[in-house]
């Protein structure tokens, strides 16, 4: 019988691993875009999945689960004879690291297909695990900084106006809701006033915009503040100011996106300070 396993550490603690396999929401930002997903025993889903050139149609079966430490489901293809078992492990190495042990058994698929190898399962896992996945549940920061030929009150005044400005840099624009003084509320929306996060404006002296969120963006639960926070920092230099950007901790999978998103933003906030 052939078996392929994978093994990787991530920088994220267990529960955020295991809501990564088994939330369909999330499954479908960095596993497949499955039909539905619950982690019931017994539960079926399905998706399709392959490369450029051929697509396959899966089918898979929920057969176990131990939250948060065990999944495993069937996997079996359309018009393909032969039915394999996913299994994956979750180790708490410590409260932030997580080790994850995938076991793909049975690969005895009855075709000449060559993506039906155990090479080609092992690549496909290994590239799942290490990328996909890691970027999903690590977190990191962004750095960036731009040099700006203006007063810090020209500069601290287009912070201060993102709408219709720098803002739009960011996923086709956004709009901010606040009054921008300190402990007020600050909400971002699109240009349609949808796809809203909430968060808290903790530092506005002038030099310093400090902006931090809730992961939940009810306004009418206790949710708490996250990880993830803005920061815009203003210092004289050289007759001008050097603007510096702090974002994080998010997860790698947004950050990747976000990083040409806040070039654009400094340049947007550069041209407008100069031009006041």
């Amino acid at each position: 019988m052939n078996t392929v396993v994978v093994e990787r550490t991530y920088d994220a603690p267990i529960d955020r691993v295991w809501e990564a396999f088994t939330n369909k929401s999330q499954l479908r930002q960095w596993y497949f875009d499955v039909s539905d997903f619950r982690p019931e025993t017994g539960f079926k889903f399905e998706f399709t999945g392959g490369d450029e050139n051929v697509r396959y149609r899966h089918f898979c079966e929920v057969v176990e689960v131990q939250k948060p430490t065990k999944l495993a489901y069937t996997w079996q293809y359309e018009n393909i004879e032969g039915i394999s078992l996913v299994s994956i492990d979750l180790f708490p190495e410590t409260e932030s690291r997580t080790r994850v042990k995938l076991t793909h058994s049975g690969l005895d698929f009855k075709t000449d297909d060559k993506n039906f190898q155990p090479s080609s399962f092992n690549a496909g896992w290994t590239h799942i695990l290490e990328m996909s996945l890691r970027d999903f549940v690590e977190k990191s920061s962004l750095f960036k900084s731009i040099s700006i030929n203006a007063s810090m009150q020209a500069v601290w005044d287009t912070l201060l106006h993102p709408n219709h400005d720098w803002a739009m840099t960011f996923g086709g624009g956004a709009l901010a809701q606040t009054d921008w003084s300190e402990g007020s509320e600050i909400i971002w929306t699109d240009m349609e006033g949808n796809g809203a996060v909430r968060g808290i404006v903790e530092i506005a002296d002038g030099k310093t915009l400090q902006l931090h969120y809730y992961d939940d963006f009810d306004r009418y639960t206790t949710a708490a503040l996250g990880d993830y926070l803005e920061i815009l920092r203003l210092t004289p230099r050289d007759g001008g100011v050097l603007l510096e950007a702090e974002t994080g901790k998010l997860q790698k999978y947004y950050l990747k996106k976000q990083d040409k998103m806040w070039d654009d933003a400094l340049e947007a906030i550069k041209k407008t300070a100069e031009s006041k």
